[in-house]
């Protein structure tokens, strides 16, 4: 398994120079992994093909509306470089809640440029029935906020990832979807997966890697740089498939046109090749983050398949169904707060639990059974500082954060 870890960086070295030269694109080096693979593993090519065949019998299969939804554990490990709690790449709780909502909302075709889909794809965008949640007991079955925080000197190289931080820090990845945030070596970089063969699967490499600025919302970024490396996760691959300029291949799911090139930016609809209209919009292309709004129905069969058939210890591990995040319209009050913190329900909600989390992520008060619109929150034991709120209501879960003094 080690000597994937060499072929690993020498793959991105090469990628480097190719991304270099078209910047704010999703540099996605899956293709290139792959191909060296096959070097050092001679099974791995045939594992390509194998999982190839199987996504395009699976995406052809009959979609069913009435699909039970499939909730993710989610573990999210922040690597930095010794900066304080808040200060890049030591990314703050608001920013993993924000990427878990979008995440939500893109695989729930709940996203709000959902009606940017051009009438030629909405009869085929789909609803995945899938679903992230923070994981709420660690492999140990102890109680987690499922956040970790891991300081290194420096994060030189991608192989430095692989080879050192990946397993030192990777939960159980039969049980865990494992999603470390890092500041990457090359900026132009801005995350990666696998397809799941044997070779990768609940092995240290399975899990993403994202850009610490391409995580969450940020200045260049609306969280779905995650959006695509989880499809990768999940047995997608980009829709022109292996070979670029080539319209015999293609990603093996029947209802994504054949294209003959990613498309960059943000270009105008329709753009044509391969004798078809060219869905750039689909979340496995490289245009921005503002032009990406959809799944497909055969997309969705395949991701599924691999959570029943290929991750079946995944979607076994959490039976919680609370941990959905949903923003609804609140009131919290004083903020600052010395002695009471007032939380108070603006709608039809009620609050379920409250938990407060201080800055390292644990838990330091948990207040259950609620089931009122308003709760006082009695804060003057706890020292002084940032914490944040999670609060579990009848619509979901949100992370609010405030400050005690």
């Amino acid at each position: 398994m080690l000597r994937i870890y060499l072929y690993f960086i020498l793959c991105f070295g090469w990628a480097n120079s190719f991304f270099a030269q078209q910047e704010g694109i999703p540099p996605c080096a899956l293709d290139q992994v792959q191909e060296r693979l096959q070097y050092i593993y001679p099974t791995h090519q045939q594992e390509l093909e194998d999982l190839y065949q199987l996504t395009e019998r699976v995406s052809k299969e009959t979609s069913s509306s009435n699909r039970n939804i499939i909730r993710i554990p989610v573990v999210v490990h922040i690597i930095h470089t010794g900066q304080p709690i808040g200060a890049a790449p030591n990314i703050p709780v608001t920013r993993i809640t924000q990427q878990l909502e979008i995440l939500n909302k893109d695989y729930r075709r709940q996203n709000a440029d959902a009606n940017q889909t051009p009438d030629a794809f909405i009869d085929l965008a789909a609803d995945m029935q899938i679903e992230f949640v923070l994981a709420t007991h660690d492999p140990n079955g102890q109680p987690t906020s499922a956040i970790t925080r891991h300081g290194y000197g420096s994060v030189s190289s991608i192989d430095y990832i692989e080879d050192i931080i990946k397993p030192e820090t990777i939960w159980d990845p039969k049980r865990y979807l494992n999603i470390w945030t890092v500041p990457m070596p090359n900026q132009n970089i801005l995350g990666y997966s696998y397809l799941p063969t044997s070779t990768i699967l609940n092995s240290d490499l399975d899990g993403l890697v994202i850009n610490h600025v391409k995580f969450g919302i940020t200045s260049i970024s609306q969280g779905r740089t995650a959006t695509h490396e989880i499809g990768h996760y999940l047995g997608l691959q980009h829709p022109w498939g292996s070979q670029e300029g080539n319209c015999s291949v293609d990603d093996g799911i029947a209802d994504t046109p054949s294209k003959e090139f990613p498309h960059y930016d943000c270009p105008f609809h329709p753009r044509f090749s391969c004798g078809s209209t060219d869905m750039f919009m689909n979340y496995m292309d490289y245009v921005d983050d503002n032009c990406m709004n959809l799944f497909t129905e055969g997309q969705a069969n395949v991701m599924r398949n691999t959570l029943n058939n290929l991750r079946p210890q995944l979607r076994a591990t959490l039976t919680s169904t609370t941990d959905v995040f949903s923003s609804v319209d609140m009131d919290i009050y004083p903020n600052p707060a010395s002695e009471m913190v007032n939380i108070q329900l603006n709608g039809q909600e009620k609050l379920r639990s409250i938990r407060l989390i201080d800055i390292q992520g644990k838990e330091v008060a948990i207040y259950t059974q609620i089931n009122q619109t308003s709760f006082r929150l009695p804060v003057q034991q706890f020292s002084s500082g940032i914490y944040y709120l999670k609060i579990a209501h009848t619509e979901g879960i949100q992370i609010e954060k405030i400050i005690l003094h």
